[in-house]
């Protein structure tokens, strides 16, 4: 059971027919949008023969009480007749910073009979907690108990996949060498396995100057607060305390991407 909060950006031209779902499907009094083939939005949505039903916020509650939030994407009916699951775990605001892509990418799959998740990091976007650096062993342990409760979610038949570009890419190849038994496959770009050799920061143990410019853009995500909405799901908190602890983690952050940090 499970229910979802008001978007709190601004009206858009609607894009979707909304319905509720009933308690055969993923739960009663549920939010949710159905996406039907075409769209109705200036952007055509992807077709497949599946209808889509969308959930922005859905909420997943991890064994140390953390909320993380996760955008989802499923084929109508799925709740009756499961069908595989995709992860896509990203620190880069799915209300905001990935949205349009997000938009495109996941109900194209969903349209094909994949249930979608994409996943803000602890710490990142609509997502409790803080993240104290890239690809640490919280984030990824986080990563197995998401796909482990993906796993046991009606909907899903027990097959968990992985895609992600750039740091998803690299999560997703960290995540799979820690084996979880319900993850079946992943689709990485943009990403390695030597991150000495050839990353964002370093090319053959060189500092890039990309690193600079990267790590500031890192700051700014981080150091934003969750959305209010979401915020009051999570137990009231105001926004701007949550939005002081954020920054507090960026700083450290910051410290450390830049070297300075002992």
């Amino acid at each position: 059971m499970f229910k979802t909060l008001e978007d709190s950006r601004p009206a858009a031209k609607p894009i979707c027919d909304t319905h509720r779902i009933g308690s055969d499907d993923f739960g009663r009094d549920a939010r949710n949008r159905a996406v039907q083939d075409g769209g109705k939005g200036e952007m055509p949505m992807p077709k497949g023969p599946h209808e889509i039903i969308e959930i922005d916020d859905w909420p997943i509650f991890l064994a140390d009480g953390t909320r993380l939030s996760a955008r989802a994407w499923l084929p109508k009916g799925a709740g009756r007749n499961p069908v595989p699951a995709i992860l896509e775990y990203l620190p880069y605001r799915k209300r905001d910073g990935t949205v349009a892509r997000d938009a495109l990418t996941h109900p194209w799959f969903a349209s094909h009979g994949y249930a979608c998740l994409r996943v803000d990091i602890r710490g990142n976007g609509d997502s409790q907690g803080i993240m104290e650096d890239e690809y640490t062993e919280q984030e990824l342990a986080d990563a197995v108990e998401i796909i482990n409760w993906i796993e046991a979610q009606h909907w899903c038949t027990g097959a968990v996949g992985m895609m992600g570009i750039s740091w998803g890419g690299f999560n997703a190849l960290q995540v799979a060498a820690l084996r979880p038994v319900a993850l079946k496959a992943i689709i990485t770009l943009c990403s390695t396995t030597d991150r000495f050799a050839d990353d964002i920061h370093y090319k053959g143990g060189c500092l890039l100057n990309e690193n600079l410019g990267w790590g500031a853009t890192m700051l700014s995500y981080s150091s934003r607060g969750l959305a209010r909405d979401v915020d009051a799901e999570a137990g009231g908190q105001p926004v701007s305390r949550r939005a002081l602890a954020g920054a507090s983690a960026a700083r450290w952050l910051l410290a450390a991407w830049f070297g300075l940090r002992g």
